[in-house]
């Protein structure tokens, strides 16, 4: 069973946490937003605990981060998840540079963390 934090709690977080009902491999546990109130309603709706980036990052208990958040921070989010230690997947795309995507690579490879894209 994986721990899943979410990170961006816009629309489309609500199918991700709906998924949880058709895998027996992902528990969603937290959820984040820059905006705080956006997470407070998607940590109501979904039973997962409402936290700021940084106490989602900080979190020992998360095995994953899905990364919901806009494309424009799509690099910048991951990089942050990688560099705490993290395992990251992000919504596509990856990121909006092909360099940026390298450099998430060269980090997840160094970190010995998974970096995965869902398409």
């Amino acid at each position: 069973m994986m721990n899943v934090g979410v990170i961006g709690c816009g629309n489309i977080a609500e199918t991700y946490f709906r998924s949880q009902k058709y895998f027996n491999n992902i528990n969603f546990i937290a959820c984040a937003d820059i905006n705080l109130e956006a997470a407070k309603k998607a940590s109501i709706t979904n039973n997962v605990e409402a936290l700021t980036i940084d106490e989602i990052l900080d979190n020992k208990n998360i095995d994953v981060i899905l990364n919901l958040t806009i494309p424009q921070a799509h690099y910048e989010v991951s990089k942050k998840c990688l560099l705490a230690g993290i395992n990251v997947v992000v919504e596509r795309p990856i990121t909006m540079l092909i360099s940026q995507a390298e450099r998430l690579k060269k980090i997840s490879k160094m970190k010995k963390k998974y970096l995965g894209v869902v398409f």
